[in-house]
């Protein structure tokens, strides 16, 4: 198996720069980075809230206001309320009620006005315009307008006829398009399906005085007739007016739901943009963005696209130094083909407003699939803002290859790239948040997933990075190669890679990526070296082994550490799934270590999957991938369905802040049958290497109440490697000689730990620690949740003095 997985990583090495490209897209130009092109001081933070304002763990209400949504794209107007859709031209109005987001269809209802007539007189009726303003639409034809004001739950319909010069009885004519059965029922119409469908009240006239004045309506055939008596026409003034209400009616329907949620953060206004997709039909799926503050209150919201085509996967990223973000989603193309082209739209935010520019599309789907779009912002203080857009593209050989390219905030595109020329497959391709701290970074991290077309199917996930002109920089390359597939087949792992950050005086920053090689792996590269290789999960959670099948990392920064999130679940518990947080500090030896035991979010035995079967990512987002370079706080998203809980599916959201002392312990788990049937405790190390300062070891998971002992030792025991070579996997430390500091954990089962390295509990009178040593630390305690078990152990951690 080494063998085969060695020679895999070898043919992967086998790329060829000069690859033919079929859709015409270059390969990316390079070129020494010289940061001081890009530098650009941040402005002051004059009115952000603190970290100290921000109540960590809050809760963040991301549920759609009922109010009425509009938006116009090319001359067409639409509109969409929790109830219906409608969409406007110049001459007819078109409305979708909503049955159910599993309906397979939609069953929408088109009005044209097609006739008016006064006292026999035709009135002519001019090529119409749609006009709007708020929640009021207008089809201007000429001496006749046709007004629709809406509502969250019905339309106003208005028909307002110019009587200069006219008199007589009035006669109104619409021709009706429609699927669903049309009835008249008394004076009200019915267009019924099996879900529901569309309900139009019975209209009447309106005379001067104000007074309504029912009217004769017959239908016949798909023509609606309205016949207004003359006197009424006499009492009416200078126009006529007609008023029916047009309003939805369902069936035990499924209500929207919302999922695939992501999120940015906006420094210009202080704010966290969520993106996410909202459900109306099972081939009609809208993307929405809420705005919060950093507090998690509800700014404001607006739907990107909320028309009756096909938008998801919703990606978002922000420009720093202007108040503009890029969202960007895959469009499914009807006809033959079937194919998914990649969309964008640029939001642009005030303090408490919200518009969106005109759709962009970024990748076409002329000859090919485009899948999986993700949007890196930018902290470079330029005339116009620069995102990066990069996405996956499959040609008609089955061949799937990394694109990207440059979007400014103006919607100018630039070149199309192949990001990584390659003859491997390539399924997977993500971009970090931003580039970074813009005196210290400046630069895209972009991780590629390539796999081998012949046998033995290797993998690698290959590691680049672009300067913020688009530039790839040159040597800043690294590949990390795993195991052949099982089976061949190129499947995506559900990668995601980070800003890059600087500690310890580095020259170069320091970026992670995470994707799932038996578990979720991080992998911390700086420029083109390995610097650490982590099982994440598993790192920070305590010591049960193979009790949970980690999935779905995400991943953010703040100027000091990593934040990684999952959605794993549970073999203890069928179908057990939560969303959870993790952090990781890079100490000052180059190693990556847990600065605080796993935080979990949310629980249920469902989490709502994706196409794939996947758990849907724990979106994070941190306040310094928006530019704010101080603060440690951070957003998460999440959806959800949980069966007798909930009766949706709903996106959530949270803060969090990465808040700890800075960690310096690498922490081991200890795997025995102690710790084989529950989660263990898990322990972390605060402070510095020196020998003269406190450690404080942290310890998460314990018994509420509980009583534990914590134990030091000169090194941990009995460390070994998996058949990779790459992972520690040691027993429990020795602890025959320490006499052990006993301690009470609080009702949250979390406790700290004082060490002095001059006096540490090991051996008669004590010991102390000697610069160039390894001691190892590790709490032991009785589960009084379960009585009469052993006694079990936490994981060791061991600190390089």
């Amino acid at each position: 198996m080494l063998l085969l997985a060695y020679l895999a990583a070898l043919s992967l090495q086998a790329t060829t720069p000069d690859v033919a490209t079929p859709d015409g897209a270059s390969p990316p130009q390079e070129a020494v980075f010289q940061p001081s092109q890009w530098i650009a001081p941040a402005p002051a933070p004059s009115f952000h809230r603190s970290d100290e304002q921000l109540a960590d763990a809050s809760q963040v209400d991301l549920q759609i206001p009922e109010i009425v949504y509009t938006d116009e794209i090319d001359g067409v107007l639409w509109a969409r309320t929790r109830d219906y859709k409608v969409r406007v031209t110049g001459d007819e109005f078109t409305y979708f009620p909503f049955l159910g987001s599993d309906a397979k269809q939609h069953w929408p209802v088109s009005w044209r006005l097609s006739s008016v007539r006064i006292g026999g007189e035709e009135v002519a009726l001019t090529d119409g315009r749609a006009l709007h303003s708020h929640e009021k639409f207008v089809q201007d034809l000429g001496d006749v307008d046709v007004v629709y004001d809406l509502f969250t739950d019905h339309v106003a319909q208005t028909v307002v006829v110019d009587l200069a010069g006219r008199s007589g009885a009035a006669v109104v004519e619409f021709e009706l398009t429609t699927e669903l059965a049309t009835k008249l029922a008394g004076n009200a119409l019915n267009f019924d399906g099996e879900r529901g469908g569309v309900r139009v009240s019975r209209p009447f006239a309106v005379e001067s005085s104000g007074r309504q004045r029912p009217i004769f309506v017959e239908l016949e055939g798909s023509t609606l007739r309205m016949e207004v008596d003359a006197e009424i026409v006499s009492r009416s003034g200078s126009t006529l007016v007609i008023d029916p209400f047009i309003s939805t009616f369902s069936v035990d329907t499924v209500i929207s739901p919302q999922y695939e949620p992501d999120v940015s953060y906006c420094y210009a206004t202080d704010t966290f943009t969520y993106v996410y997709t909202d459900g109306f039909t099972n081939g009609d799926l809208d993307i929405y963005v809420t705005r919060v503050d950093s507090s998690g209150g509800f700014v404001g919201g607006i739907y990107v696209d909320l028309t009756t085509e096909y938008w998801s996967k919703p990606k978002v990223a922000s420009a720093q130094f202007h108040s503009q973000q890029l969202v960007v989603a895959r469009r499914w193309i009807s006809g033959p083909g079937q194919t998914f082209e990649v969309m964008g739209r640029v939001l642009t935010t005030a303090s408490t407003s919200q518009t969106v520019g005109p759709p962009i599309v970024i990748g076409d789907a002329t000859n090919w699939n485009n899948s999986d779009p993700d949007v890196g912002g930018s902290q470079r203080n330029a005339a116009d803002a620069q995102f990066i857009v990069c996405w996956t593209r499959e040609f008609n050989s089955g061949s799937l290859q990394a694109r990207h390219r440059l979007v400014s905030s103006t919607g100018t595109l630039g070149p199309l790239q192949a990001t990584f020329p390659s003859t491997n497959q390539q399924p997977g391709v993500k971009v970090s948040h931003s580039t970074g701290d813009p005196t210290a970074v400046n630069r895209w991290n972009v991780a590629v997933e390539e796999h081998g077309t012949t046998a033995p199917y290797s993998r690698a996930v290959v590691g680049l990075q672009f300067a913020p002109n688009g530039v790839r920089i040159a040597g800043a390359l690294y590949r990390d190669s795993v195991a052949p597939l099982y089976n061949g087949q190129p499947t995506k792992s559900h990668m995601d890679v980070s800003d890059g950050i600087v500690k310890f005086g580095n020259s170069e920053p320091t970026y992670m990526i995470a994707w799932e090689r038996r578990g979720l792996i991080g992998v911390f590269i700086r420029y083109d070296t390995l610097i650490d290789r982590r099982l994440l999960v598993r790192w920070s959670q305590g010591t049960q082994r193979h009790r949970r099948r980690d999935r779905q990392a995400q991943v953010s920064t703040t100027a000091e550490r990593f934040i990684v999130t999952g959605s794993p679940w549970t073999r203890l518990v069928a179908q057990d799934r939560w969303a959870h947080v993790s952090v990781f500090d890079l100490t000052d030896r180059d190693k990556i270590v847990p600065s605080e035991a796993m935080v979990e979010y949310d629980r249920c035995n469902a989490l709502f999957n994706d196409p794939d079967g996947f758990p849907f990512p724990l979106a994070v987002a941190s306040r310094f991938s928006g530019g704010f370079q101080t603060s440690r706080y951070a957003h998460l998203g999440w959806s959800k369905y949980c069966p007798g809980v909930t009766t949706e599916r709903d996106v959530s959201g949270a803060l969090f802040t990465a808040n700890s002392p800075p960690a310096i312990g690498i922490t081991l788990p200890c795997f025995n049958s102690n710790n084989a049937s529950r989660r263990a405790a898990m322990a972390v190390l605060w402070g510095n290497r020196t020998t003269t300062s406190y450690k404080t070891l942290a310890v998460s998971f314990l018994p509420p109440g509980g009583l534990a002992l914590a134990f030091a030792g000169p090194s941990p025991a009995g460390a070994t490697t998996n058949a990779y070579g790459v992972f520690l996997w040691p027993l429990c430390m020795d602890v025959s000689q320490s006499t052990g500091i006993p301690f009470v954990a609080d009702s949250t089962g979390s406790a700290t730990v004082n060490f002095d390295p001059t006096s540490l509990p090991y051996g008669l009178g004590g010991s102390s620690a000697m610069a160039g040593q390894t001691w190892g630390f590790q709490v032991v305690y009785p589960d009084t949740t379960t009585p009469g078990t052993p006694m079990r152990q936490s994981n060791v951690v061991y600190l390089d003095f």
